[in-house]
């Protein structure tokens, strides 16, 4: 470890003082060291320079903190706008909301993400055909928030079981629809989140068909944030076909299992259609952009909620020139937005339309910079996201050029269009024209959103308002909002940092296959273990550099063993983890069946000695108590029930064991193989009256 530098090693007093005894090397003739004299003052003055340089020298300015954790590949985390789901009921007709459309929570926003299809449809009933039988569960009696629960394929989901929803009403064609589907997460051993990119491969395949006049057909889903109903997610999907009902008058789709691993049947606790998911956010200004071909008219919908303050500009090399006010012809369409019939000229490869929310506010985010290095302006308007951030400025070639957020100038070069962003003060910087271009021309945002961070995780039933609804339609949200949070201080980011330096990417210890196989995205894990391959037949060829983990899926009771979907997860994340050259095998538990035998002598007049006994061998057994290969020790539970006090003496007891690796010891222990799990098959005794 290397030692810690100090720089401010000594006090003024201690400087001051050193100063004077150099006096009389220095300068003989001076004599009067008092603090009246002139000479003295100016000592004083100085050292106190010096211990103030002394001590700033010794501390590590904000610059270098952003360094050192730039080199450790770390930096702090922006602000995040909650999220929130958002139903919507009451539709009498179907609705189309424009991009951006905002809700509240008393005076915080919330706003959409894209062109959201509301449909007047409701999920009326939801029927499970399986080997079980058959299960309805009709939701229109349901009051809506209320959860349910029911098992779409039994408790035992095999190959052809069915889930079907019925919908009051077709679902219009043409359009992305989505499902919010609500999976029960309240199991004893919680199943691991799965994000994008884990590499998860489900642990089922489901195909969705819809009923048509043609019969049922497949349905291409878009989406599947549910991933074959494992957590609760959206699916979203196209109708290409309409829809036909059924002999019920009811319009259906349908998922039929095709493969099934599940290690616990999938249970919903609801079934939403008009489910909105919103971010606590309020877009300021926004741009799309759409390919052009020169000389050709292009037809652009402008289904924004910002739609009532537009700039065309076109795509000319590497800028943008803003378009003449006779190139673009405004029209209005049936569902209130607008359309723009757009004109290009020569040299266009795309038109970018920028939206802002008030006239206000392009006067507001406007300034004009001057062309010298180090520029800086306040961006007045507070709680901007950086995510959301995006600028253009207009130079003195007449084009709009976009310039690029970065978290620091050390890689920019002085042709480079970047920009920092201050978000705790709402600041923009530029380079000095060696690292980073500077600025000259106008500045103005293309993409600017406000939030309120963590004060946008409201509570449940707390958003009511939204867009201009048809009257009856009913806005709330059943769950909290989540996920907002402020910027992270550079004091926050360190203990973020130290701690992931406690986490490598990498599997070297048993203890880290261990933990990376507890955290496999989308498993239910109870238990594991790494084993030594020592322990590991010859057969089995792992070598110095193996490495056994037995794992033991959730099983809701069942003595579940690993599965294809299971090993195929399991061996995705080792194989990413584990280092170069080091072989990984994953074991399924062996699960070994006990059969006890017992002679016991009871103490008499005992009320309920037999019971009692009976549940102490049952404990001694529970399996979540085992750990993998640990011997059955006959001793230790002759100690549980000699110990016991309605027990007068164990005459006998015999432990019994059969499986594949299973052997007993001079002291009666049943030794079991690595991966051997134990589990109470059968208990007999013989009582005896004590004497």
């Amino acid at each position: 470890m290397l030692p810690e530098i100090s720089l401010d090693q000594q006090s003024f007093r201690e400087i001051l003082d050193d100063a004077v005894k150099q006096i009389s090397r220095v300068y003989p003739a001076w004599t009067n060291y008092n603090a009246a004299d002139p000479g003295i003052t100016l000592l004083e003055l100085f050292s106190w320079f010096q211990e103030m340089q002394q001590y700033h020298l010794d501390q590590i300015g904000e610059k270098n903190e952003r360094k050192f954790l730039k080199l450790l590949g770390v930096c702090p985390e922006r602000m995040q706008a909650a999220t929130a789901l958002v139903h919507v009921t009451g539709l009498k007709e179907d609705l189309l909301l424009r991009e951006a459309e905002l809700f509240f929570a008393g005076g915080i926003p919330f706003e959409t993400a894209g062109r959201q299809q509301l449909v007047k449809a409701n999920v009326a009933l939801c029927r499970s055909l399986t080997e079980e039988g058959t299960s309805d569960w009709d939701l229109l009696r349901v009051e809506p928030g209320r959860k349910i629960r029911f098992a779409p394929f039994g408790q035992r989901p095999q190959k052809g079981d069915t889930f079907a929803l019925g919908f009051d009403s077709p679902l219009p064609t043409g359009s992305q629809l989505s499902l919010y589907f609500q999976v029960f997460d309240g199991h004893p051993v919680k199943r691991n989140p799965i994000g994008e990119g884990d590499g998860f491969q489900p642990l089922a395949r489901l195909r969705w068909e819809v009923l048509t006049s043609q019969g049922w057909r497949d349905l291409t889903l878009v989406e599947d944030g549910s991933h074959q109903l494992l957590q609760s997610g959206f699916l979203r999907f196209c109708l290409e076909e309409p829809m036909a009902s059924g002999e019920d008058g009811l319009f259906w789709l349908r998922a039929v299992v095709e493969q099934s691993w599940y290690e616990v049947a999938p249970v919903l606790t609801g079934v939403y259609g008009n489910l909105l998911e919103v971010a606590q956010k309020n877009t300021l200004a926004d741009f799309r952009e759409y390919p052009a071909v020169p000389g050709e008219t292009i037809e652009i919908s402008l289904a924004h909620r910002l739609e009532d303050q537009q700039l065309f500009l076109q795509r000319e090399g590497d800028g943008f020139r803003q378009l003449e006010e006779d190139s673009v012809q405004l029209l209005s369409q049936e569902d209130g937005s607008l359309k723009a019939l757009v004109t290009v000229g020569e040299g266009a490869q795309a038109v970018r339309v920028l939206f802002w929310d008030a006239p206000s506010l392009r006067e507001l985010l406007v300034a004009w910079a001057d062309g010298f290095p180090g520029q800086s302006y306040r961006v007045e308007a507070p709680g901007i996201m950086a995510q959301d951030l995006e600028l253009l400025v207009k130079e003195p070639d007449g084009l709009w050029h976009v310039w690029t957020q970065v978290e620091d100038f050390d890689s920019s070069t002085p042709e480079d269009r970047h920009f920092c962003f201050e978000e705790s003060l709402g600041r923009l910087s530029f380079g000095d024209g060696e690292k980073g271009m500077a600025p000259e021309g106008q500045i103005r945002l293309e993409r600017c959103a406000v939030s309120e961070g963590v004060d946008g995780n409201v509570k449940q039933n707390q958003i009511h308002s939204g867009p201009s609804l048809p009257d009856g339609v009913q806005v709330t949200n059943y769950w909290l909002a989540s996920g907002g949070r402020q910027g992270e201080t550079l004091a926050q980011c360190f203990l973020r940092a130290r701690a992931r330096l406690h986490h490598s990417e990498r599997a070297v210890t048993g203890e880290d296959f261990e933990e990376k196989v507890r955290n496999a995205p989308g498993l239910m894990i109870q238990n594991c273990r790494c084993v030594p391959v020592s322990r590991l037949s010859q057969k089995d060829g792992m070598g110095e550099n193996g490495v056994a983990v037995v794992v033991q899926p959730f099983s809701d009771g069942r003595r579940e063993k690993l599965n294809e979907g299971y090993y195929r997860n399991l061996y995705g994340v080792l194989d990413r983890c584990r280092l170069l050259g080091t072989r990984v095998r994953v074991l399924s538990p062996e699960y070994i069946g006990i059969t006890v035998y017992a002679e016991i002598r009871i103490r008499p007049y005992y009320q309920g000695a037999e019971q009692r006994i009976r549940e102490t061998v049952e404990r001694f057994f529970h399996t979540a108590d085992w750990i993998f290969g640990e011997p059955v020790q006959y001793s230790a539970l002759y100690g549980c029930l000699d110990t016991l006090d309605c027990v007068l003496a164990v005459e006998s007891l015999i432990m019994e064991a059969r499986g594949t690796g299973v052997s007993r010891n001079r002291s009666g222990d049943v030794i079991l193989p690595p991966n051997g799990l134990v589990f109470l098959s059968r208990a007999e005794y013989n009582w005896k009256d004590g004497e």
